[in-house]
């Protein structure tokens, strides 16, 4: 009677013990993948608060006209064909600008020229430079009038306008650094930033009474940087004579063009 008690006892605790799940089984037996490569947070060098020696060079001397394109994802033939048909337009009317230039007939466009004109690869008279400042509605400065002498603006770059100097007029193709050139860059703080510079390896920065901010850096004196307080521009002024652009800034010879 007791064996059967025992027996009957063992297969109730059978029925009240519930069936283990494999899946439980296999979840706790997965494992996690984690990559062992570190994450890492770019902390981004500050910029030079200084533009370097050939940005000046490179803009005044490559001269290219900027158009925007259709994007190469578009399934538009027309819009391709339209950007294609803008381009040769472009280099077409830069070739009859060039024989404006050199007495030949022409019936450009105005709008035509005025892109010409600002591309850098034209010698403009003194009116002709204060016209296109006029309708570029940008503070430009210079260094005055040179007898004799023509220019060239280079105002492709939202915020950045270069005026080269052409003594006789001659040297509009010369590529080579032999020009005056005075670029007038947008820029905020640009007090500040402009004698902070002075901080970096052979930099100096030193203000004047009349609160003005002048910078060069020794490796390449003939490229001077000036701000004034409260003005959002920073101009750098370049000349091929040793001394003449930290001349021209002590002297405080820079104009802004009306």
């Amino acid at each position: 009677m007791e064996e059967r008690l025992d027996v009957a006892e063992q297969k109730t605790e059978a029925v009240k013990k519930p069936a283990k799940k494999t899946a439980a089984k296999k979840s706790t037996n997965k494992k996690v993948e984690v990559s062992n490569d570190p994450i890492s947070k770019s902390k981004g060098s500050k910029p030079s608060v200084r533009p370097s020696r050939t940005s000046m060079a490179k803009v005044m001397n490559e001269s290219k006209i900027e158009i925007n394109t259709v994007s190469q994802n578009s399934p538009n033939s027309k819009n391709k064909r339209f950007v294609l048909a803008l381009i040769a337009a472009v280099f077409i009317s830069s070739f009859i600008t060039y024989g404006i230039t050199h007495k030949m007939d022409s019936s450009a466009p105005a709008t035509t020229t005025f892109l010409a004109k600002i591309s850098g690869g034209v010698a403009l008279s003194e009116s002709e430079l204060r016209s296109v400042v006029f309708q570029l509605k940008r503070t430009v400065y210079w260094t005055g009038t040179q007898k004799g002498a023509k220019y060239t603006i280079n105002a492709l770059n939202e915020g950045q306008t270069y005026i080269r100097y052409l003594p006789n007029g001659k040297g509009v193709s010369d590529t080579a650094p032999n020009y005056r050139t005075v670029g007038t860059y947008e820029t905020k703080d640009a007090y500040t930033s402009t004698l902070a510079a002075g901080n970096e390896a052979n930099g100096v920065s030193f203000t004047t009474a009349d609160g003005r901010v002048i910078h060069y850096n020794k490796s390449s004196s003939d490229n001077v940087y000036v701000a004034y307080k409260n003005q959002n521009f920073q101009i750098e002024i370049f000349d091929p004579k040793p001394g003449f652009s930290l001349k021209i800034a002590n002297n405080n010879e820079l104009q802004v063009i009306k």
